[in-house]
C-alpha cells in the first residue's frame, strides 16, 4: 500500500535523522520504537493522518503487527506529555537556528525543481512583485536569499553550519521530491516559443511567438540566472521601422558589406538551441574588432566579464559556456588545433565527460551549444572545420578622427538598446512564423543556423537574399584565403602545374617533397597518413581556391586520390 503525505522540511529532517526508523524498518519490536518516533513527529504536527502515513512508510510492506492501530493512542500520549510543537502556557522552547530557518522558508514557500542532469534549482520570489528568479542550489544568490530570510526574521546571522545543512536538505528535496524541467541560460524555448531573460530584478521575461512578443513575469520556459549576469532594458518600438538596427549599425561603424554579417550573428544567437554560427572578426589594430564583439554580447547576454581569454582546455571551455549564452574570446593570436576542434564542437553541441573527483566511477557530464565571438590579428583560425561554422568579418582600420571613447560608445548603446531589442524580437518572431515555409539553404555548412537566419530576413529591412549571399561570399573568400595561406597549397600548386595527379598519398607526398632544398613549416604533413588526413580536412577550402581533391574507392592497390 502506498502512502502520500505533504510534510515540511523539518519533518523530513526528523524522519531521516531519527534513530528509531531503522528499528521500524526491520518490523520487529516496533511498539517502543513507534512510540518514541511519534513523540518526535508531534513536534511538527498533531495531524493523525500525516503521522500515521509516516509511520506506515517506515514499516515493511508485509508488516502484520498492530502498531498502526496503536498510533492514535501514541499521539494522545505524546501530546499529554508535552512533546508537541505548541507547549503549555509559560513554557517556551528555544528553537535551533536551522529550525527557525525551516519555519521561515516554509512560510515563504519557494518552488524547487530539478534539471534532467539532476541538478537542483529554486524559484526565488522577487521583491515587490509576483515574478520569480531561478537559481541553482546551492548558489550565491540562493545563499544570499536564505541569509536575508533568517536575518529579517531574527535580526541575527545564521551560522554557516546550519546554512550548509539546510542547503543539503533543499538539494535532497529538489532531486527526490520535485518535478524535472528543462533549463536554459538567457535564451531558451523551441521553434514555436523563444524566451529571452533580460536579467532584471523584477524577474521579467520576454516571450516571443509567431504573433509577436510580450513581457511576462510567469514565463513558460525555465530560464536560470548565473553569477555575473547583467540586466537589459525592456524593448520599446522606435519612431520608424528598423530604427534600432540602423542605430546599432551606425554606432558599430558597419557598412553594407559587414552589417548583414553582424546582423546574421545577432539573429542566430537568439535561436533557442544549436547549432549556432560563431562570429570570427579579423582586423588590424584600431579596426574596432573587440568593440564590435562586445557590442553583440551587450545586446543579448551582458555579463561580467564581457570579454575573456580563450581557456587552455576543452573542459574549461565547456564550464565557461555552461554559465553564459554568448561568449566573447578576445585578442587571439592563434587557436591551437585541439581548441579549434573544441570550439567547432561548441557551435553544434559539445559534450564533455570526466570522472568526478573523489569517486571511483561517477561521471561529471556537460552538454552545451553556444553562439560565441572570436577576434584577433591576422589569420588566427587555421582549421577549416571551425571556419565552416564561422561568420568571417574582416575589418579595416578606422580613419583618423573617427574613433570614440568606449565610455561614449557604451552610453550610446545603452540608449539605443530598447529600440534595438524591439527590432531583434520582431525578427525572431518572423523567423518562428516563416521557418516552416522558408526553404532550407543547402549551400552553407550550418544549414539549420542559416535556415533560421533566412526565415527572419524579411523583418530586417534588408533586400531578400542579402544575408545568405553575404554569408556565402564571406565564407568562400575566407576559405580560399585559408587554403592559399597554407604551405600545402603552394606545394600542391607546384606539382599540379605539370598536370593532373592520380595515385596514392605516398606518391603525392614524394612529389611534394622532391625538392630537397625546399623547406616547409611545422604544419606540413610528413607522412602519407598525415597528408591524407589534412587533404580531407582542407578539401572544401582547397576547392574554393581552385584545387579539387577527390578520394577514390579503395581497391586492392589501396585508396587513390585525384587532384
Amino acid at each position: 500500500m502506498q502512502h502520500s503525505v505533504v510534510v515540511s522540511i523539518g519533518m523530513i529532517k526528523a524522519v531521516f535523522e531519527s534513530e528509531h526508523v531503522p528499528v521500524l524498518l526491520q518490523g520487529e519490536a516496533t511498539h517502543d520504537a513507534a512510540t518514541r518516533f511519534v513523540a518526535q513527529l508531534v513536534r511538527f504536527t498533531a495531524d493523525e493522518g500525516r503521522i500515521l502515513a509516516l509511520v506506515a512508510a517506515t514499516l515493511p510492506e508485509d508488516y502484520g503487527g498492530n502498531t498502526l492501530n496503536e498510533v492514535p493512542a501514541m499521539i494522545a500520549g505524546a501530546l499529554q506529555k508535552g512533546f508537541d510543537a505548541h507547549p503549555k502556557a509559560g513554557v517556551k522552547r528555544k528553537l535551533k537556528p536551522i529550525e527557525v530557518l525551516m519555519e521561515c522558508f516554509d512560510a515563504v514557500g519557494p518552488e524547487l525543481f530539478q534539471s534532467p542532469l539532476r541538478n537542483a534549482f529554486i524559484a526565488l520570489p522577487v521583491k515587490g512583485g509576483d515574478g520569480v528568479v531561478n537559481v541553482g542550489v546551492p548558489s550565491r544568490a540562493c545563499k544570499l536569499f536564505l541569509r536575508e530570510l533568517y536575518f529579517r526574521n531574527t535580526g541575527r546571522a545564521i551560522p554557516t553550519r546550519d546554512l550548509d545543512e539546510f542547503l543539503e536538505l533543499l538539494k535532497a528535496r529538489a532531486v527526490f521530491d520535485s518535478p524535472m524541467r528543462d533549463v536554459f541560460i538567457r535564451v531558451g524555448g523551441d521553434h514555436n516559443l523563444v524566451c529571452h531573460d533580460p536579467g532584471r530584478e523584477d524577474g521579467a521575461v520576454v516571450e516571443i511567438t509567431a504573433d509577436g512578443y510580450s513581457v511576462t513575469h510567469r514565463p513558460r520556459i525555465n530560464l536560470i540566472r548565473s553569477h555575473g549576469m547583467r540586466p537589459l532594458p525592456l524593448p520599446r518600438a522606435g519612431s520608424t521601422p528598423y530604427s534600432g538596427f540602423e542605430m546599432f549599425k551606425r554606432l558599430a561603424s558597419l557598412d553594407e558589406r559587414t552589417w548583414p554579417l553582424v546582423l546574421s550573428f545577432l539573429i542566430g544567437a537568439m535561436r533557442p538551441d544549436g547549432p549556432f554560427t560563431c562570429l570570427a572578426v579579423e582586423g588590424e589594430q584600431g579596426s574596432g574588432k573587440s568593440t564590435i564583439c562586445e557590442m553583440c554580447k551587450r545586446a543579448i547576454d551582458p555579463s561580467i566579464p564581457m570579454r575573456s581569454n580563450l581557456p587552455d582546455s576543452a573542459q574549461d571551455l565547456m564550464i565557461v559556456a555552461q554559465h553564459r549564452h554568448v561568449v566573447v574570446f578576445d585578442n587571439l593570436s592563434g587557436v591551437k588545433n585541439d581548441m579549434s576542434d573544441a570550439l567547432a564542437a561548441l557551435a553544434t553541441k559539445a559534450g564533455f565527460e570526466k570522472r568526478q573527483l573523489y569517486t571511483d566511477g561517477e561521471l561529471y557530464t556537460i552538454e552545451v551549444a553556444r553562439p560565441f565571438a572570436l577576434n584577433g590579428n591576422g589569420d588566427f583560425i587555421h582549421r577549416p572545420d571551425l571556419m565552416d561554422r564561422a561568420i568571417p568579418l574582416l575589418l579595416e582600420a578606422l580613419p583618423a578622427g573617427a574613433r570614440r571613447t568606449e565610455e561614449r560608445i557604451w552610453c550610446e548603446l545603452e540608449a539605443l538598446l530598447p529600440e534595438f531589442l524591439h527590432d531583434l524580437y520582431s525578427a525572431v518572431s518572423c523567423a518562428i512564423r516563416n521557418l516552416v515555409t522558408t526553404p532550407a539553404p543547402t549551400t552553407l555548412r550550418m544549414v539549420d543556423a542559416a535556415h533560421w537566419i533566412a526565415a527572419a530576413e524579411s523583418a530586417t529591412g534588408l533586400a531578400p537574399g542579402t544575408m545568405l549571399t553575404a554569408l556565402e561570399e564571406a565564407q568562400a573568400s575566407i576559405q580560399a584565403d585559408l587554403a592559399m595561406n597554407d604551405s600545402l597549397f603552394s606545394a600542391l600548386e607546384r606539382v599540379l602545374l605539370r598536370g593532373p595527379f592520380e595515385g596514392r598519398a605516398s606518391e603525392l607526398l614524394n612529389l611534394l617533397c622532391e625538392d630537397e632544398n625546399r623547406r616547409f613549416d611545422r604544419f606540413f604533413p610528413t607522412t602519407p597518413q598525415a597528408l591524407a588526413t589534412k587533404l580531407r580536412r582542407m578539401r572544401q577550402s582547397l576547392g574554393k581556391a581552385g584545387v579539387m581533391v577527390e578520394f577514390l574507392r579503395r581497391t586492392r592497390e589501396g585508396r587513390k586520390l585525384t587532384a
